[in-house]
Formats: structure tokens, sequence, C-alpha cells
């Protein structure tokens, strides 16, 4: 074999071990793009799945102090509640449409604030304004209540969890005093 020929096939063998290594490369990268993306939507989740446990625990103590919903009442608001959500998550109905509802026949407006801040805040408003809406249309649709009851349990809902920012008491604090006065524990609440 002539010396040309040797080094044509020495370089060809180096291309494929180089196009090998920079595939294997690649492959690590995304691999690893991959694990970092599964790993931000888990944490998502969480970010989603408690900021939803925390609010559904404070609309229902806020039901309970101002309209006296226990149990039964409560199970089927968290019903209605879980069809809001559901239609807001498969995109039948936005957020700003039920502020609209609720504006036009309870003559209630909702202040809709966009927050601008990290990614976590940003759903935790997401949830936050998502419950509320499912909150209020549910005790709009299903109880028909109107402006001065429906902001009467918001003001209470506003209170409660401005008493968890001042710290004045802990969320399990507010399961309890659902399960005990309400006699109402979700097994979601159980966490």
């Amino acid at each position: 074999m002539s010396f040309a020929k040797r080094m044509k096939r020495n370089k060809v063998k180096r291309d494929i071990k180089g196009a090998l290594r920079t595939l294997k490369q690649a492959d690590r990268a995304d691999g690893q793009v991959m694990r970092a993306n599964i790993k931000q939507e888990l944490n998502d989740m969480a970010i989603e799945l408690t900021t939803a446990h925390n609010l559904t625990i404070i609309f229902f103590l806020a039901a309970y102090r101002v309209f006296g919903f226990a149990e039964k009442r409560l199970k089927r608001l968290i019903e209605k509640m879980g069809t809001q959500i559901e239609c807001i998550k498969g995109g039948y109905v936005t957020v700003r449409e039920i502020e609209q509802i609720l504006a036009k026949e309870a003559h209630m407006n909702i202040e809709h604030k966009d927050i601008k801040g990290s990614h976590d805040r940003s759903i935790k408003w997401r949830v936050q304004s998502e419950m509320t809406a499912a909150f209020l249309i549910s005790l709009l649709d299903g109880w028909g209540y109107k402006k001065i009851r429906l902001e009467r349990v918001y003001d209470e809902a506003a209170r409660i969890a401005d008493g968890l920012t001042k710290k004045e008491f802990t969320m399990k604090d507010l399961e309890d005093l659902l399960a005990t006065e309400a006699k109402y524990r979700n097994e979601a609440m159980a966490c």
C-alpha cells in the first residue's frame, strides 16, 4: 500500500473518530438539557400544586367563616372549582373572561396584576389568579352569590393570607382548623 493511501485511510479514521466523539458530546449535552428541563418542569409543578393547595385551604376557610360552609358544601365547591380550573387549563376560558363575567353578572371587579419577577413568583401569581377566578365564579354559579357576598368572602381570604404573611398562624394551623371546625379534610390536604 502506498504512503498516500495509508495517510488518506488514517485521515478518514481520525475524521470518523472525531465525528463519533462530537456525536457523543452532543448526545451528552442533549441528555443534560433534557434532565434540566425535566427538573425545571417538576419544580414548576411542585410550586403550582403547593400554591393551589394553600389557596384552597385559605378559600375554604374563608367560605366557612363567611357563609358557614361545612363538609357537604365545601365538597360541592371543590367540584365546581375543579371544573372551572379544567376549563382554564384546557383553554376553553381564560381568567380574563371569567373576570369579565364576574364584572358583568356580579358587578365585582377584580384587580388583575401582571407581576414581573422571578420564574417561581410568576407561576404563583398565575395559579393565584386562576384559583381566585375559579373560586369566585364557582360561588356565583353554584350559589348565586353576587357582589356583596363575593367581596365579603374575598376580603376574608385576604385577611387570612395577610395573617399567614405576618406569621400569626401557619398553613398547618389552618388545615387543622378547617378539619375540626368545618369537618372538611380532603385527601389532597393530608400532605
